[in-house]
């Protein structure tokens, strides 16, 4: 499974890399939200997993970028954390879209991955 993970937190988005990599998921991590949207562009992913508070190009843009693209049904996982009520209603609108706080442990984020995918599978 191929993962793009967004995250302007330099060792967040190294832990992630790992975690997912030792989950056999190929990774693409993006440490900004245009280098994210970017790698989107005619590029299919299986899961996106982004952070919402970036320089540059906010979690929130980003994800309107890439849903007018090839994934426009990709599962989404925002992690952040806090996440303003009418930003999430917004996102939660695009469909596909599920939320997760920081500070995240390894398991806690393997289990919204898992969940978050199965999900998929059942819709």
């Amino acid at each position: 499974m191929r993962a793009l993970i967004i995250d302007d937190d330099a060792d967040l988005l190294e832990l992630y890399t790992m975690y997912l990599e030792e989950a056999n998921f190929s990774v693409v991590p993006c440490e900004e939200g245009l280098d994210g949207f970017l790698s989107s562009i005619g590029e299919q992913y299986d899961l996106i997993i982004s952070d919402l508070n970036m320089p540059i190009i906010s979690g929130q843009e980003l994800i309107l970028e890439i849903r007018d693209g090839v994934n426009s049904r990709t599962p989404i996982i925002v992690v952040s954390g806090f996440v303003n009520e009418e930003v999430r209603a917004e996102l939660k609108k695009l469909g596909h879209i599920y939320f997760v706080e920081k500070p995240i442990e390894r398991q806690q984020l393997l289990a919204a991955i898992n969940e978050t995918l199965k999900k998929e599978a059942d819709s």
